[in-house]
């Protein structure tokens, strides 16, 4: 029984150190080889190296006049609270020319006009001014 016992357990340690022993380091892939091995594979054209191109740049989009209403000049009151003191100094900041309008979170706003001179001051549920924008 010793014998036997031993030769099982010799068996089983070579089965598990065979188990344990790393695959033989496989070659780097080829990037060109796949790539013609699956334009073989859907049919299509072989791939060709193309030259690498210089990027272009688009052209410039149309100048808007953002800022009519002031949007761009209240941008230093975002984050603060609408109260008296902030709502007299964007007074003085945009002027008496420009309707302001505070908006509560739940106020009806119509979809507004960004052509329209009037000032939107987009307010959070404690008056912090979170957004500024014309319509």
């Amino acid at each position: 029984m010793v014998i036997r016992t031993s030769t099982l357990t010799i068996m089983i340690l070579l089965a598990l150190c065979a188990c344990g022993q790393a695959p033989a380091p496989e070659a780097p892939p080829d990037p060109e080889a796949e790539a013609q091995a699956f334009a073989a594979r859907i049919g299509g054209a072989p791939v060709q190296d193309k030259a690498p191109q210089a990027p272009q740049i688009a052209p410039p989009l149309q100048e808007l006049d953002w800022g009519a209403c002031g949007e761009a000049r209240v941008g230093i009151f975002l984050g603060r609270v609408a109260n008296a003191p902030t709502r007299a100094e964007i007074f003085a900041l945009v002027g008496q020319r420009n309707e302001v309008r505070f908006v509560r979170p739940g106020s009806v706003l119509l979809s507004p006009d960004p052509a329209n001179p009037r000032l939107n001051l987009l307010l959070d549920s404690q008056d912090i001014i979170r957004d500024a924008r014309c319509g």
